[in-house]
């Protein structure tokens, strides 16, 4: 997957399939900033969200801050360190403030057992859409180690979230993750790294209101046309980008 760089443009998400090996990070802690009057409207928001929701947490976010996709040395990206409440604060009134993009990972399953593509329906009832469909993944945290190597924590992130997430014998070995492509959607405020990987079988770990969605292959692109308003919006546009690649390749 991925032999052709390619990057496409639609009116809010941008996409780039590729190797990658061609991905450049950069870290970068203290590049986003807040001046005192958006603190105060972040500390204010948030609160009221906590008020309405006593589970909602703000933990560390790894954000990105800089976006190269049409390099023709490779896509680039900076990266930096906030939390859940600015970047809340900035999601929900669709503040495109540069440094407040959030960085996600998916991971698609391939299930030898059904020798189908596993995707996974669960209610969400933190911040984001209360029902979705979709791959295993998350929001990324920054590493612990500012001069870790960014390209290795984020697969690294992505196998953990998982181990977290499905009933496995074996925890996911992070090399046998597959790169599939990378999206950043500017309404959604999120830059998504889409990986693939090979599993025996599919469970999810005892979490209530969750079910497995198994798709044919060579019919990803077909079941997302037809299930389209079922899928979180960010994730459905991106897994349809790259459906016909993985229809194609049928592997």
């Amino acid at each position: 997957m991925g032999a052709r760089a390619r990057v496409v443009h639609s009116r809010t998400v941008r996409y780039w399939t590729g190797s990658w090996d061609r991905l450049r990070f950069e870290y970068d802690p203290a590049r986003v900033s807040l001046d005192d009057d958006e603190r105060e409207a972040v500390a204010r928001e948030f609160a009221a969200e906590r008020a309405a929701n006593p589970s909602l947490f703000d933990g560390p976010l790894l954000t990105c801050t800089e976006v190269e996709l049409d390099d023709p040395r490779g896509p680039r990206f900076v990266l930096g360190q906030s939390s859940y409440a600015p970047y809340l604060w900035a999601r929900r009134a669709s503040r495109a403030r540069k440094g407040l993009y959030a960085v996600g990972t998916g991971v698609l399953v391939d299930e030898r057992e059904s020798d189908r593509w596993a995707l996974f329906a669960r209610g969400d009832s933190v911040a984001f859409d209360r029902w979705r469909i979709g791959t295993i993944g998350g929001v990324a945290t920054p590493p612990l180690d500012p001069a870790q190597d960014l390209a290795r924590h984020l697969v690294a992130v992505s196998a953990v979230e998982l181990d977290e997430e499905l009933a496995l014998d074996v925890a996911v070995d992070p090399a046998t993750l597959r790169f599939v492509g990378a999206s950043l959607d500017e309404q959604t405020l999120k830059l998504e790294l889409l990986f693939r990987v090979e599993l025996a079988r599919c469970a999810l770990r005892g979490a209530e209101n969750t079910h497995v969605v198994r798709v044919a292959k060579g019919e990803l692109a077909r079941h997302f046309a037809r299930n389209e308003a079922r899928y979180e919006s960010s994730t459905a546009a991106h897994l349809r980008h790259v459906a016909a690649h993985l229809d194609a390749d049928r592997c």
